[in-house]
Formats: C-alpha cells, sequence, structure tokens
C-alpha cells in the first residue's frame, strides 16, 4: 500500500510539473489542418488544398476567396494573448491591395464539403469568406513577388474569435477587400507555410491547479521526511 501510494505522488508531481511547464512555454506554431478555396460561383472541391486568393475588376467570374482550418484541441486551459497567421504565396499578382480574414459561420464540416459550380449552398458560403467580422488585414504592395509570406495579425474580434475556438477546430475566411489582385497562386505544392503563431497564457483556473497541486506534493513530501 505505501510503494502504492509513493506511486501515485510521484505520477501526480510529473502530471502537475509538465502542465507547469507548459504554461512556462508561452508561443506556439501550429499548421493548418485543411485549406481550400472557393470561387464566385460556389465551386470547391475539398481535395484541393490551394488556397487561392483573387479579384480580378474586369472578370469577376475570376473571384475567389480561402479558407483555412485549425485544430486548437490542444490548447485547452490557454488563452491566447496575440496570435497572428502566416501563409506562403508561391506566385501571385497586382499591386497595393487589401487581404483581410473574417470570421466563418459556416459550419466546419460543410465548409470543407464538395460543392459544384451554380452550387446555392457554395455561393453563400463565398459570401461567408468575405462578409462578417473582420479579424485582420494586410496591404500587399506587390503581388508578384514570389515566395513571399503574408502575415495577418489578429485585431480584439479575431482574437476573441479565437480564444472562443480554443479546445475544437477553428476557421478563418479571406478576402481581397480593397483594390485588385492575386495571392497563393501554386498554393497546393508540397512545402508551404500555413501557420497559426501566438502567445499563451494559462488560464487562472489552470494556474490554481499547479499550485495547489505542487503545493500538496511539497507538504506530503514534509510530512514524509518527518515519519
Amino acid at each position: 500500500m505505501r510503494i502504492a501510494k509513493v506511486i501515485g505522488f510521484a505520477l501526480a508531481a510529473v502530471f502537475l510539473l509538465g502542465i507547469a511547464e507548459r504554461a512556462r512555454a508561452d508561443t506556439i506554431t501550429s499548421s493548418a489542418v485543411d485549406s481550400g478555396w472557393y470561387r464566385i460561383t460556389g465551386e470547391h472541391i475539398a481535395s484541393n488544398t490551394n488556397y487561392l486568393v483573387q479579384t480580378v475588376s474586369s472578370n469577376a467570374f475570376l473571384s475567389f476567396r480561402n479558407f483555412f482550418v485549425f485544430n486548437l484541441t490542444g490548447f485547452s486551459g490557454f488563452t491566447f494573448t496575440a496570435a497572428t497567421f502566416t501563409f506562403s504565396s508561391p506566385n501571385g499578382g497586382g499591386t497595393l491591395f487589401t487581404y483581410t480574414l473574417f470570421d466563418v459561420s459556416t459550419p466546419i464540416s460543410t465548409l470543407i464539403a464538395d460543392h459544384s459550380s451554380g452550387s446555392p449552398e457554395g455561393m453563400a458560403i463565398f459570401d461567408d469568406l468575405g462578409s462578417g467580422t473582420p479579424y485582420g488585414s494586410t496591404t500587399v504592395v506587390d503581388g508578384f513577388i514570389e515566395n513571399q509570406l503574408i502575415s495577418v495579425s489578429l485585431n480584439t474580434d479575431g482574437l476573441a474569435a479565437l480564444n472562443s475556438g480554443v479546445g475544437g477546430l477553428f476557421a478563418v475566411g479571406g478576402a481581397i477587400t480593397d483594390g485588385a489582385g492575386t495571392l497563393f497562386s501554386f498554393s497546393h505544392l508540397p512545402g508551404q507555410t500555413t501557420e497559426l503563431s501566438g502567445t499563451l497564457v494559462p488560464e487562472p483556473a489552470t494556474v490554481l491547479l499547479v499550485g495547489s497541486g505542487l503545493a500538496g506534493v511539497a507538504a506530503w513530501r514534509r510530512r514524509r521526511k518527518k515519519t
């Protein structure tokens, strides 16, 4: 029985120290688990992870919006205090236009499914990816630069939504909202960056758990020394 208690306390100490170490590691990077585009016609091919975004002023038919899905299940018990999305753009075009990230109200299971051209549901998703609550934006000076990284830092609304999504899947939509241009051509090729990077702090309940747990282990060790 005594050996079992010692083993139990040892395992508890290892677990709590692991949480404490996680709390100190305040920066993370996580890659998207899915990505894709929607054409203005509502077309989306689920097997195509290319995340092209495009607005052509002379031809609305060539308009594309994109999306990214991230798995936040590993960050339960923590809060993001800052976050930035970074995406590789192997090729593109246009100058001086704005790329903006938006909230996505479409259920993720519907978002990542196939939709044929002319699909009312697909066209509604295209609208969703470029409307609603903006999470942040960046001005692209020259879309023709090959293999550039496009970064968007989350604003207050984006950060709040990200924290609400901790523990599950989280999606963002992207659209060109000012000017005309193209980003992320050939982004289906291997080795592209689709990352969320952020600063994490433990939630108060996690801090309390670690503190009280470590205090309990320390008290047990003091009692054991006396005996």
